[in-house]
C-alpha cells in the first residue's frame, strides 16, 4: 500500500519528516525569517537527497551502509544553528521570563551563578573539556559501533537524532537562550577547553536553544546506546554523562531546568524511539 515508504531506512523517515517541518515553518515565518529562501533551498536539497538515497545503496556496493550511517550526524552541524535561525517564528523575542521563575521556585538559587565562582579554574577547565568531548562521542561512538552490531549502531543514531531534532522543534516554538550570556564574566581567564568553546559558541550558537538542553537529553541517549555498545566502556560513560550534566549548569550554558528537564526528556523517550525503529524497520 506503501511501497514508496519502504525503501527508506527508519532514519531517512525521521530525517525526511523533520525536514518536512522545517519547509512549512519557514513557508509560516517567511516575512519573519532571515533569508527564508536559503533555508527553504537548503530543505528541500536535503530531502531529495534523503529521499533518493536508497538507490544510490541499492546500486552500490553494501560499504556504503556504513558511509551513509553517520551522514546525518554531521548535519547537525547546520540543523541545531538553523533552528535557532528559526526560533522567532511564532515568539518575537526569547522566553528567558517565563523560564526563570520557574527555575528559582524549585531550585531557589541560581547555580548557574553561583558554581563558576565556588570551582577551581581546573574543574572547569575540565568541565569546559567534557563539553566539546560531546561533539566527539557523538560521532564515533555510533561508527566504532557498527563494526560491532550494525543493527544497533543504526538504532543509535535514529534515538540521538529523534531526540535531538524533536527539541529541535520545540526551541523553535518555545525559545530561550539560558545564561550564556554570563559565561565570558565567569570565565574571564579562560584556558584552552574554554577557548575552544567560546569558538564553538561564537561560531554555531545563534542562542534560544537553552530549553530544554538538547545537550543533556542527547547525552543520556548517547550513553544509554553506547554502554549496549561497549558493555567495558559503562562506567567510563557514566561518569562523562554526570560531568557532562554538571557542565550544563557550571558553565554558564543552561539553567538547571533546562538540565534536569532535557536528561528526563532523554530517558523517557528511550523506550519511544526504541519501539518506533523496530516499527519502522518492519514496513
Amino acid at each position: 500500500r506503501f511501497s514508496w515508504w519502504n525503501p527508506w531506512s527508519p532514519t531517512d523517515r525521521l530525517v525526511i519528516g523533520y525536514l518536512f517541518f522545517l519547509t512549512a515553518w519557514t513557508l509560516l515565518g517567511w516575512h519573519r525569517i532571515t533569508h527564508p529562501a536559503l533555508h527553504l533551498t537548503l530543505n528541500l536539497i536535503l530531502m531529495l537527497t534523503f529521499a533518493g538515497r536508497s538507490r544510490l545503496l541499492q546500486s552500490s556496493s553494501s560499504g556504503w551502509s556504513s558511509v551513509w550511517l553517520l551522514v546525518p550526524i554531521p548535519l547537525l552541524v547546520w540543523w541545531y544553528p538553523q533552528a535557532t535561525l528559526l526560533r522567532h517564528v511564532l515568539f518575537p523575542t526569547d522566553l528567558d521570563a517565563w523560564i526563570l521563575p520557574v527555575e528559582r521556585f524549585l531550585f531557589r538559587t541560581e547555580l548557574y551563578r553561583l558554581l563558576p565562582r565556588l570551582l577551581p579554574r581546573w574543574t572547569s577547565e575540565l568541565l569546559h573539556g567534557i563539553y566539546f568531548l560531546y561533539y566527539l562521542l557523538l560521532f564515533f561512538i555510533p561508527y566504532l559501533g557498527y563494526a560491532r552490531d550494525p543493527r544497533l549502531a543504526r538504532e543509535t543514531v535514529f534515538s540521538i537524532l529523534g531526540t535531538m531534532l524533536s527539541l529541535q522543534i520545540v526551541i523553535m516554538i518555545f525559545p530561550t537562550s539560558g545564561p550564556v550570556y554570563l559565561h565570558d564574566q565567569s570565565f574571564p581567564d579562560p584556558g584552552w577547553f574554554t577557548r575552544l568553546m567560546n569558538w564553538v559558541y561564537r561560531t554555531f550558537d545563534q542562542g534560544g536553544g537553552a530549553f530544554p538542553s538538547i545537550h543533556s537529553a542527547a547525552a543520556v541517549v548517547l550513553v544509554a546506546y553506547g554502554s549496549r555498545l561497549f558493555p567495558a566502556w559503562r562506567a567510563g560513560l557514566l561518569t562523562f554523562l554526570i560531568l557532562l550534566l554538571l557542565a550544563t549548569v557550571a558553565c554558564s550554558y543552561h539553567y538547571t531546568l533546562d538540565m534536569v528537564s532535557g536528561a528526563v526528556i532523554g530517558r523517557l523517550s528511550l523506550p519511544l524511539w526504541t519501539r518506533l525503529y523496530t516499527v519502522w524497520n518492519r514496513t
